[in-house]
């Protein structure tokens, strides 16, 4: 599997056009960190000045919307996107894994409060597009959730 992810984190670096030199965000949910790690490795072979990873756990925005006061749901501290903004000042590149790796953890949750939480996007992500600072990709993470979804009649091994 190692192969897969070190050819999988080439083609993202490339895909974000990751220059020499570059400040590169990676976003990535929990459960996905061998794929980031590699992603990591591949932008530093490019040239990457620094790369920071930036963990999503879904688990964590579920306590959220079952807990928290609803009227504080869409509230996010200044600087989840000061980083992005700073990355685009530096006229940096964004990585962003997506993947499946908590299936239905959120469908016994009223629709209404999950829409007020958009985590993990902040709002300055569209300034960056808009002013095209950033070089950017999303990338198809595989896990082992999503591979048992796909292919139910195989064992999760196999199926990933």
């Amino acid at each position: 599997m190692s192969g897969r992810f070190t050819r999988l984190a080439e083609l993202s670096v490339h895909s974000a056009n990751g220059q020499e030199g570059q400040v590169v965000l990676v976003g990535a949910e929990i459960g996905l960190e061998e794929q980031a790690r590699a992603t990591v490795e591949a932008a530093y072979k490019r040239g990457a000045k620094f790369v920071d990873v930036a963990y999503f756990d879904p688990y964590v925005k579920r306590a959220r919307i079952e807990n928290a006061d609803p009227d504080t749901l869409g509230f996010v501290p200044r600087w989840y996107g000061q980083r992005v903004l700073e990355c685009g000042e530096q006229n940096g590149a964004r990585i962003n894994m997506r993947g499946v790796t908590a299936p239905n953890l959120m469908d016994d949750l009223d629709k209404s409060l999950l829409g007020k939480d958009a985590l993990p996007i902040v709002t300055e992500v569209y300034k960056v597009i808009d002013e095209r600072s950033t070089n950017w990709c999303f990338v198809p993470a595989p896990h082992p959730a999503w591979a048992t979804l796909v292919h139910p009649d195989l064992q999760a091994d196999e199926a990933y």
